[in-house]
């Protein structure tokens, strides 16, 4: 499944997202009183929620790991190997940032690190082809926006 459609599915599946209608015991009359919950609480319900319930449609969240510079100039991700404890495993960007190399990963990789090689890829990838929203105009942090590139090189 699309993980934008999962997550939708996910949220229109929360209960009492917006608001909880609950009955007042104390008193008199059995009177309801609704709550408006503010951001802080919504995002408190959306994240207690999402996580679990995105692994339900196919999807996972994964905490990408650093992208570091080596010695050699190289930026590259490390990647800890289950059974070769004296050697980390890496994913390097080439410089022309459109490759990546494996290096020190075995071809048959212990079923319990394929979460963190993947994860490594992903990270490699994130710093390669940096992410622009459509919600901020398509800018990347910290960069001229794809359009602004254009425009510039048309005019010079």
């Amino acid at each position: 499944m699309d993980a934008d459609k999962a997550i939708r599915e996910v949220i229109e599946q929360m209960p009492n997202f917006f608001r909880l209608t609950h009955k007042v015991t104390i008193g008199s009359g059995h009177e309801h009183e609704t709550r408006v919950f503010t951001q802080e609480d919504i995002a408190a319900h959306v994240a207690s929620t999402l996580i679990s319930k995105l692994g339900d449609k196919g999807c996972k969240v994964v905490e990408l790991p650093t992208v570091e510079m080596d010695e050699y100039g190289s930026r590259t991700v490390r990647v800890p190997i289950s059974g070769q404890a004296w050697a980390y495993g890496e994913v390097r960007i080439d410089e022309r940032r459109d490759r990546l190399v494996i290096v020190d990963i075995p071809s048959r990789l212990p079923i319990d690190d394929a979460p963190s090689v993947a994860a490594a890829f992903l990270a490699a990838h994130a710093e390669a082809r940096p992410y622009r929203s459509r919600w901020d105009g398509g800018t990347v942090q910290g960069r001229q926006s794809l359009v602004a590139r254009e425009q510039a090189a048309r005019s010079t």
